[in-house]
């Protein structure tokens, strides 16, 4: 379970360095306009020697930084994906359609879409956040990572894409 709770923690990680990189990237010119020796007088008369660390900060914090939002719903993402992907198995193991008798009305569909974001949910939390556990293994990471991070972005990346495969090869069945 240590391992399993370890590759987790990793893959989230990743997202979430790959969430800072996208973020500077779509960022970009946002950042140029905070070099502006105008805007930069605008920030000094409030207080604030350089605004474009500060929007950096803001979204690169792993505590309480932007990516951490949209890579933690990929991560439930994630879970829910495997889920759904089981659950498909299982239809064609037996060989009947379950999903109809789901959307028969709108209580079906919420109590079917509870079904699989709860179990999603609670393992992100116990797995990920409870007591800010991921804070922890992203300081191990730091420190692990420094001169294999290729090797482990790879080993997320294929995690990644062994989920989206699943979820794939389930509907294929």
């Amino acid at each position: 379970m240590k391992k399993i709770i370890w590759n987790w923690n990793m893959v989230y990680y990743f997202l979430c360095r790959w969430e800072v990189v996208t973020q500077e990237v779509f960022n970009y010119p946002f950042l140029l306009l905070l070099r502006n020796k105008k805007i930069k007088k605008l920030y000094a008369k409030r207080g604030v020697k350089n605004p474009e660390q500060i929007v950096k900060n803001a979204v690169g914090n792993s505590k309480s930084g932007a990516n951490s939002i949209p890579a933690g719903i990929h991560m439930g993402g994630l879970l829910v994906l495997l889920e759904y992907s089981i659950f498909n198995f299982i239809q064609a193991l037996i060989g009947k359609s379950l999903v109809q008798y789901f959307f028969e009305d709108v209580l079906s569909l919420i109590l079917f879409l509870a079904l699989f974001i709860t179990p999603a949910g609670i393992m992100n939390y116990y797995t990920l956040y409870k007591k800010d556990k991921y804070l922890q293994y992203f300081k191990e990471f730091d420190k692990t990572f420094k001169n294999n991070k290729r090797k482990y972005g790879w080993r997320s990346f294929l995690i990644i894409i062994s989920f989206y495969s699943l979820i794939a090869l389930s509907f294929i069945i």
